[in-house]
């Protein structure tokens, strides 16, 4: 199961092991993005921070982490695509082994 986000997207100018882990999180921003929700939402959702009890950590993570995804379209792409897939791929065979076991 993948860890939260943590507070602060990475800035690093290369594609990290962190947004590699977290790469359907910045998948989730884009989407959410596009469709103009509300940003409060978005970090008590995608990014699990309640912006009613903690409002400036909950949007500094929602402009962080949506300022990560658009650079990653810009520049890391075919990288965060495979991160996705891949991250897609363990899960249906983490779960296949589970299933086989309960069997």
């Amino acid at each position: 199961m993948q860890r939260p986000p943590r507070d602060i997207a990475p800035s690093d100018q290369t594609l990290t092991p962190y947004d590699r882990e977290h790469a359907v999180t910045y998948m989730r921003m884009l989407e959410v993005d596009a469709e103009c929700a509300d940003w409060r939402v978005v970090a008590e959702i995608v990014l699990r921070i309640n912006p009613k009890r903690e409002p400036q950590r909950a949007r500094r993570a929602y402009e962080t982490y949506l300022a990560r995804a658009k650079w990653m379209t810009s520049t890391t792409l075919a990288e965060l695509v495979f991160a996705t897939v891949l991250h897609g791929l363990v899960y249906c065979s983490m779960r296949s082994v589970a299933m086989a076991a309960e069997e």
